[in-house]
């Protein structure tokens, strides 16, 4: 796990930012390619919450970026065991 708590607040935020960009591009490419319409709107559902927490993150809060970076990070981990699993 990265220990992201020592970093400072514009590197943290870098990092949050590149975190939500790594979520939003898996969540783009699973929505890509659904194979049915469950999936399709499954992942639109979760690209949309991701881009409202993105936007409603307050960027001066450190407790607050480092959840979502925790949280975004864990929720990556899922989805590469996940297509690991399903070979998808």
């Amino acid at each position: 796990m990265n220990d992201h708590h020592g970093m400072d607040l514009a590197a943290l935020r870098r990092v949050f930012t590149v975190t939500g960009e790594a979520l939003s591009e898996r969540y783009v490419a699973l929505h890509d390619r659904a194979e049915d319409s469950f999936e399709v709107e499954r992942w639109l559902d979760r690209a949309i919450e991701l881009r409202d927490q993105r936007r409603g993150a307050d960027h001066s809060d450190r407790e607050t970026l480092l959840h979502f970076i925790g949280d975004w990070s864990n929720t990556l981990r899922d989805l590469d065991l996940m297509e690991e699993i399903c070979g998808r």
